[in-house]
């Protein structure tokens, strides 16, 4: 028994680290992408129309080709017709669609990556900024299943053919939303945000 207890004793091992790209349930996280969903309301105020142009101009200073495809990004338009109900999407997911709302996630990235490292809770400097927009991400998906069981039972009654097509075209928008380049700014404004955090943070201590 003693050798045996030694042998368990001596087999032990660390934990390793979890993998970058697999979501922790922790808290910081989660109020990191309230955060960023709220400021990214609060930064749609700002004229957007005026900072692309400002920025378009500056790109193209520096490369003619630049500007045109930074401008060809930044006027891919968003929305749907204001005259449908679709048009609020854009208010709710002003983080996830347009610019410079989407900048949110570079500070909330920094901010859970800071408080991570501070906590000696050191995963890796990407690492918050991914279950950041994971956490994001619950936000698409919630709304998303719910109106996929409404379009599922509406299409069992022809007297519900409205909300069918209604409930419809609210998925199809949300499966737009993964082909629209301001999405992937914002995630890859989240992995950036953290690993500028994770480096600044590391450096203090």
């Amino acid at each position: 028994m003693p050798l045996k207890a030694a042998t368990t004793s001596v087999g032990q091992t660390a934990a390793p680290a979890p993998p970058t790209f697999q979501a922790s349930m922790v808290r910081d996280a989660a109020v990191g992408a309230l955060i960023c969903i709220v400021l990214g309301l609060v930064l749609l105020v700002i004229p957007t129309q005026n900072l692309n142009a400002w920025m378009i101009s500056a790109l193209s200073s520096i490369s003619s080709d630049i500007g045109m495809y930074a401008g060809a990004i930044l006027s891919i338009p968003t929305t749907s017709d204001p005259a449908t109900p679709l048009s609020i999407i854009k208010f709710i997911y002003a983080a996830f669609l347009m610019f410079p709302s989407n900048l949110s996630w570079f500070l909330g990235g920094f901010l859970v990556a800071t408080v991570r490292v501070r906590r000696g809770r050191d995963e890796g400097n990407i690492k918050p900024g991914w279950d950041l927009f994971w956490y994001g991400l619950v936000s698409v998906e919630i709304p998303f299943i719910l109106f996929g069981v409404i379009f599922l039972l509406s299409s069992l009654n022809p007297a519900l053919m409205v909300l069918q097509g209604f409930s419809g075209s609210v998925l199809l928008y949300f499966l737009l939303m993964f082909l629209m380049p301001m999405f992937w700014m914002a995630l890859i404004l989240s992995l950036l945000g953290s690993l500028v955090g994770s480096a600044i943070a590391k450096k203090s201590i």
